[in-house]
């Protein structure tokens, strides 16, 4: 309870042979973890080529207030089980980290892994950049993936992903996720961006992929940018036993499969989508690494409002909002909000 772990450099890359292990593991075999701040430290972990995991972080069994930010990171934050058991008012928050490498390779690199029960997760405003998924939710633990429900994904600038072939996704759910707590509700994929370098081995995989448990309501994938997915940006696969409130609303999808449009295989239940919004057009960023908006971008304020009060760079976003991670001002005048660019409606 209340571990700080703090400006600390830290390395794993001395073994060879998958041989390194996980710099920052905070594991629950003898127990749980709560209220844990872990922060500005660089802890530089491999590829997967040289670290079987590929883990800077692994966080299991948090029990609630536990906060990882500001940390620069080669390697993955893996977050593990966490929930909201002592009315912190939040299970674990990861946010304003980097997490990448200076350039892509063929290994099968990840950025921010959820694993088993996420309840109140909030991950937000972090960079990843150079690696083959941006995130992904898996089912390697004991507990396989058991149930998500308020889980808050917004803000991140994902970047430059590039893997093997057919390995390079923006979010991926694993496609043997195991609901083993009932439904899966309330999850918001946010104001992101979500692109695949040009150069990435063809093809590349899909953008966002919807949830793969059986049953989940009350889905939003609402302004997010979308660039280069070569299967879909937005991807459904298989029948659900419920798949109902699902919001597909003010995306901007451009140079991706079907259209731009999202992309369903299989008897996936497509009648409880609400699908309207997107907008089909390169989103004009200020450069290939600046993704600010630049003035004739057709991002500005196409958006659809949502509870994201204020953007990566704590700027506050315009009614109607626009979409990606930044909001487009004229004048450069930032308003800072500290921590917190969430609010509950």
């Amino acid at each position: 309870d209340g571990m700080l772990i703090c400006g600390n450099y830290m390395t794993a890359t001395g073994r060879t042979s998958n041989q390194n292990g996980v710099p920052i593991k905070l594991i629950g075999d003898c127990g749980f973890n709560r209220n844990c701040k872990i922060h500005d430290n660089e802890v530089i972990a491999g590829h997967m080529s040289t670290n079987y995991w590929q883990f800077a972080m692994e966080i299991w069994w948090d029990l609630g207030g536990t906060e990882i930010y500001n940390n620069y990171c080669e390697g993955a934050l893996d977050l593990c089980d966490s929930w909201d058991q002592y009315g912190v008012g939040y299970g674990i928050k990861c946010y304003n980290n980097e997490i990448g490498y200076s350039s892509n390779t063929t290994s099968l690199d990840r950025g921010i892994l959820f694993e088993g029960s996420h309840l109140k997760t909030h991950v937000y405003n972090n960079h990843i950049h150079h690696v083959a998924r941006g995130m992904t939710a898996n089912t390697t633990n004991s507990s396989l993936s058991t149930i998500w429900n308020e889980v808050y994904v917004y803000n991140n600038i994902v970047h430059d992903l590039s893997g093997a072939s057919w390995q390079t996704w923006g979010f991926l759910f694993d496609y043997n996720v195991t609901e083993q707590g009932g439904l899966w509700q309330d999850i918001y994929i946010q104001h992101n961006i979500f692109h695949a370098a040009s150069t990435a081995p063809d093809p590349t995989a899909f953008g966002i992929m919807l949830p793969t448990a059986d049953d989940f309501d009350d889905v939003y994938i609402e302004n997010n940018i979308l660039i280069n997915w070569e299967r879909g940006a937005i991807y459904g696969d298989k029948a659900r036993d419920q798949a109902t409130n699902i919001f597909i609303r003010n995306n901007l999808i451009y140079d991706s499969y079907n259209s731009n449009d999202p992309y369903f295989t299989g008897t996936f239940p497509t009648a409880g989508i609400t699908y309207s919004g997107t907008v089909k057009a390169d989103p004009l960023f200020v450069s290939s690494s600046d993704f600010h908006l630049q003035s004739s971008s057709p991002a500005i304020g196409a958006g659809i409002s949502t509870s994201i009060t204020t953007d990566y760079d704590g700027v506050m976003y315009a009614n109607p909002p626009s979409i990606g991670a930044y909001e487009y001002t004229e004048d450069g005048i930032i308003e800072i909000s500290v921590h917190s660019n969430f609010s509950i409606i």
